[in-house]
């Protein structure tokens, strides 16, 4: 499964920072 990575301020309608990694990376492990 990829990983999605979603960054945004409360009560703001467009995110900071959002991207995405394929599905056989996980930066997070």
């Amino acid at each position: 499964m990829p990983l999605r990575v979603r960054i945004e301020l409360p009560g703001s309608g467009s995110p900071l920072l959002e991207f995405s990694t394929p599905g056989d990376v996980d930066p997070l492990t």
